[in-house]
Protein backbone atom coordinates (compact mmCIF):
# COMPACT_ATOMS: atom_id res chain seq x y z
CA UNK A 1 0.00 0.00 0.00
CA UNK A 2 1.22 3.37 -0.80
CA UNK A 3 0.18 6.91 0.84
CA UNK A 4 -1.83 8.75 -2.61
CA UNK A 5 -2.54 12.69 -3.01
CA UNK A 6 -3.26 14.75 -6.14
CA UNK A 7 -3.16 11.75 -7.77
CA UNK A 8 0.37 10.97 -6.98
CA UNK A 9 1.65 7.73 -4.65
CA UNK A 10 4.24 7.78 -2.78
CA UNK A 11 5.68 4.50 -1.96
CA UNK A 12 8.67 5.47 0.01
CA UNK A 13 10.43 8.29 2.19
CA UNK A 14 14.23 9.02 1.81
CA UNK A 15 16.47 11.30 4.03
CA UNK A 16 19.34 13.01 2.28
CA UNK A 17 21.56 15.26 4.17
CA UNK A 18 21.52 13.47 7.57
CA UNK A 19 21.73 15.34 10.80
CA UNK A 20 25.14 13.42 11.88
CA UNK A 21 26.45 15.44 8.69
CA UNK A 22 25.43 18.84 10.20
CA UNK A 23 25.05 20.35 6.51
CA UNK A 24 24.77 24.08 6.39
CA UNK A 25 23.36 24.10 2.69
CA UNK A 26 20.57 22.33 0.89
CA UNK A 27 21.38 19.52 -1.90
CA UNK A 28 19.42 19.69 -5.23
CA UNK A 29 18.37 23.38 -4.78
CA UNK A 30 18.66 23.79 -8.67
CA UNK A 31 16.30 24.10 -11.28
CA UNK A 32 17.20 20.59 -12.43
CA UNK A 33 14.30 18.31 -13.84
CA UNK A 34 16.45 15.30 -13.08
CA UNK A 35 19.50 14.03 -10.98
CA UNK A 36 21.36 11.54 -9.39
CA UNK A 37 20.05 10.44 -6.30
CA UNK A 38 22.85 9.17 -3.79
CA UNK A 39 23.01 6.29 -1.50
CA UNK A 40 26.13 7.71 0.42
CA UNK A 41 28.51 4.56 2.61
CA UNK A 42 28.89 6.92 5.38
CA UNK A 43 31.89 6.57 7.78
CA UNK A 44 30.74 5.43 11.22
CA UNK A 45 31.38 3.69 14.67
CA UNK A 46 29.17 0.66 13.65
CA UNK A 47 30.34 -2.64 13.12
CA UNK A 48 30.37 -3.18 9.68
CA UNK A 49 33.03 -3.39 7.36
CA UNK A 50 33.10 -1.58 4.38
CA UNK A 51 31.85 -3.85 2.04
CA UNK A 52 28.82 -4.98 3.66
CA UNK A 53 28.21 -1.19 3.76
CA UNK A 54 28.48 -0.85 0.04
CA UNK A 55 26.41 -4.36 -0.37
CA UNK A 56 23.43 -3.06 2.17
CA UNK A 57 23.49 0.53 0.31
CA UNK A 58 23.17 -1.42 -3.10
CA UNK A 59 20.84 -3.79 -1.89
CA UNK A 60 18.60 -0.64 -0.56
CA UNK A 61 19.43 1.66 -3.87
CA UNK A 62 17.99 -1.13 -6.17
CA UNK A 63 14.72 -1.22 -4.04
CA UNK A 64 12.81 0.80 -5.89
CA UNK A 65 11.77 0.16 -9.25
CA UNK A 66 11.31 2.72 -12.10
CA UNK A 67 8.07 4.78 -11.83
CA UNK A 68 8.12 4.58 -8.31
CA UNK A 69 7.72 7.73 -6.19
CA UNK A 70 9.74 9.17 -3.26
CA UNK A 71 9.03 11.97 -0.68
CA UNK A 72 12.76 13.35 -0.19
CA UNK A 73 13.10 14.73 3.24
CA UNK A 74 16.91 16.85 4.26
CA UNK A 75 18.35 18.22 7.31
CA UNK A 76 20.03 21.55 7.32
CA UNK A 77 21.92 22.10 10.08
CA UNK A 78 19.97 25.81 10.93
CA UNK A 79 16.79 24.66 9.76
CA UNK A 80 16.29 21.25 10.47
CA UNK A 81 14.13 18.69 8.97
CA UNK A 82 12.44 19.82 5.73
CA UNK A 83 9.94 17.57 3.01
CA UNK A 84 11.44 19.28 0.05
CA UNK A 85 10.69 17.16 -2.88
CA UNK A 86 9.06 13.94 -4.43
CA UNK A 87 10.67 12.47 -7.44
CA UNK A 88 10.29 9.46 -9.01
CA UNK A 89 12.72 6.78 -10.21
CA UNK A 90 13.24 6.93 -13.96
CA UNK A 91 16.17 4.11 -14.86
CA UNK A 92 15.89 0.73 -13.75
CA UNK A 93 17.46 -1.39 -10.64
CA UNK A 94 19.95 -3.06 -12.47
CA UNK A 95 21.32 0.71 -13.63
CA UNK A 96 22.24 1.63 -10.24
CA UNK A 97 26.08 2.85 -10.26
CA UNK A 98 28.67 3.21 -7.95
CA UNK A 99 31.25 6.09 -7.83
CA UNK A 100 33.11 7.33 -4.82
CA UNK A 101 31.38 5.70 -2.10
CA UNK A 102 28.39 6.49 -3.28
CA UNK A 103 25.22 4.37 -5.08
CA UNK A 104 23.40 6.79 -7.21
CA UNK A 105 20.14 5.85 -9.18
CA UNK A 106 18.37 8.71 -11.77
CA UNK A 107 14.96 10.32 -10.49
CA UNK A 108 13.12 13.20 -11.83
CA UNK A 109 11.56 15.49 -9.59
CA UNK A 110 7.95 15.59 -9.63
CA UNK A 111 7.21 18.46 -7.12
CA UNK A 112 9.75 20.42 -5.19
CA UNK A 113 9.18 22.60 -2.01
CA UNK A 114 9.05 27.03 -3.05
CA UNK A 115 12.31 28.49 -2.20
CA UNK A 116 13.37 29.26 0.49
CA UNK A 117 13.45 25.88 1.62
CA UNK A 118 13.82 26.85 5.22
CA UNK A 119 9.87 27.52 4.69
CA UNK A 120 9.22 24.12 2.88
CA UNK A 121 7.03 21.94 5.13
CA UNK A 122 8.71 20.25 8.14
CA UNK A 123 9.57 16.42 8.09
CA UNK A 124 7.62 16.11 11.55
CA UNK A 125 4.13 18.00 9.52
CA UNK A 126 4.53 15.25 6.88
CA UNK A 127 5.38 12.22 8.47
CA UNK A 128 4.28 12.77 11.79
CA UNK A 129 6.66 12.72 14.76
CA UNK A 130 6.73 8.86 16.09
CA UNK A 131 8.60 8.39 13.11
CA UNK A 132 12.94 9.39 13.15
CA UNK A 133 15.22 8.68 10.26
CA UNK A 134 18.19 6.40 10.89
CA UNK A 135 19.67 6.56 7.99
CA UNK A 136 19.38 7.48 3.67
CA UNK A 137 17.95 4.22 3.32
CA UNK A 138 14.15 4.12 1.69
CA UNK A 139 11.84 3.40 4.29
CA UNK A 140 8.29 2.29 2.99
CA UNK A 141 5.22 4.69 3.80
CA UNK A 142 3.46 1.90 5.51
CA UNK A 143 5.86 1.97 8.13
CA UNK A 144 3.55 1.55 11.50
CA UNK A 145 5.48 4.88 13.01
CA UNK A 146 4.74 6.80 9.81
CA UNK A 147 1.41 9.10 10.04
CA UNK A 148 1.50 10.83 6.46
CA UNK A 149 0.17 13.79 5.84
CA UNK A 150 0.56 15.10 2.23
CA UNK A 151 -2.03 17.68 2.78
CA UNK A 152 0.93 20.23 3.91
CA UNK A 153 2.73 19.80 0.82
CA UNK A 154 1.94 22.98 -1.12
CA UNK A 155 0.60 21.49 -5.02
CA UNK A 156 0.19 24.22 -7.14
Amino acid sequence: MAAQYNHLTIKYLKLINHITCKRKEWSHDKDDKEFDLGWVINEDSGKLTKEDKIKRKKVDAKKAIKGDLILLCQNNHFHGHHATHIVEIVDEPDEAKYRDDTWTRRVRIIWRAENPWEKAPLTEDVIGKKFSFRSGNLVSVDAPTIDLNLDKLKFE
